[in-house]
């Protein structure tokens, strides 16, 4: 059992969500301030009386002014907190994100828009990580019960089905990625989200999704033994991959050598080792892909420059 930020998902997930009387708090003072101050208009009541409910009706206006500017400044806090961990990612500093998941998730947060990011910064958080089974748990929570849908739950289960194959949940990578298919390559996430929501826009789905299905299918044919398949769809794919994962398609690059090398062609091999390399480091590359691993042991990297 991993210790530390993070160790354990699942409280993190119930931890997180947002507590019932929240959701109707708002509306609820609204509509108790309206029906007060109908009846402070129109029902008889004595002078007195009538001041004072007045008084309080004062009261509780000022009472909603300081709550909902608290609340405002919580949202600003939370949604800046939500850019650091983004930030922190992208920088590679895993432990930072960690520890901001850990605070931010914690306690209820403030509405669902914040809390399914924060689930999705925790699910790659925990991939980069090499802690793919928790991954997995945080990607099906975000399918299953958040049913995230449309152009965003694509983008969640793609990761999710490059979390099986890294955890060797092979069988099961393999029927998402028929799912990936349909809903990428033959538009069905806009069908999915439409389903859910008719009044959402019909956004198709943009070069950044379908090439991140082609590195994951590239990786499976890696992953399964099957090196013609993985040349074949690396050759074939190539500009799509270029144009949607920028610098990322080192990977696919890195991919790709495994595949040739696996064939015996070593030039070409050596040649997709080398592109790979001036655009990503070996060691990046190294944890998210160990089949890389003998790959060293015959091409050398780019070499890093020096100044």
């Amino acid at each position: 059992m991993p210790t530390g930020p993070l160790s354990e998902p699942q409280r993190l997930i119930d931890a997180s969500r947002i507590r019932g009387e929240v959701r109707f708090l708002r509306p609820g003072m609204a509509i108790w301030i309206a029906m007060a101050a109908l009846v402070s208009v129109f029902l008889p009541m004595e002078a007195a009386a009538k001041l004072l409910l007045q008084m309080i009706l004062w009261g509780a206006f000022f009472g909603v002014i300081v709550f909902f500017w608290l609340l405002v400044g919580n949202l600003r806090r939370e949604s800046a907190t939500l850019d650091q961990m983004e930030d922190a990612l992208a920088m590679k500093r895993h432990g930072e994100c960690a520890f901001l998941l850990q605070q931010l998730m914690s306690k209820p947060m403030r509405v669902d828009q914040h809390r399914l990011r924060a689930m999705v910064l925790l699910a790659t958080t925990l991939a980069r990580t090499q802690r793919h089974d928790d991954a997995l748990l945080v990607y099906n929570e975000l399918i299953v019960a958040e049913r995230v849908a449309g152009p965003s739950g694509a983008m969640v289960k793609l990761g999710r089905a490059m979390a099986m194959l890294q955890s060797d949940h092979l069988y099961d990578a393999d029927r998402a990625l028929i799912d990936l298919r349909r809903l990428i390559d033959r538009g069905g996430a806009v069908d999915e989200l439409q389903q859910i929501d008719s009044r959402a826009p019909t956004i198709p789905a943009d070069a950044l999704a379908i090439s991140a299905l082609r590195l994951i299918e590239l990786y499976r044919d890696v992953k399964t033994g099957h090196a013609e398949e993985a040349v074949s769809l690396f050759e074939s794919n190539l500009p799509l991959m270029t144009a949607g994962l920028g610098h990322r398609v080192a990977e696919a690059y890195a991919l790709a050598a495994v595949a040739y090398d696996r064939l015996g062609n070593t030039d070409a091999a050596r040649q997709r080792f080398l592109d790979a390399t001036v655009l990503q480091g070996v060691g990046d590359m190294l944890n998210r892909y160990p089949e890389l691993r003998p790959l060293l042991a015959r091409y050398s990297p780019t070499p890093v420059p020096t100044s």
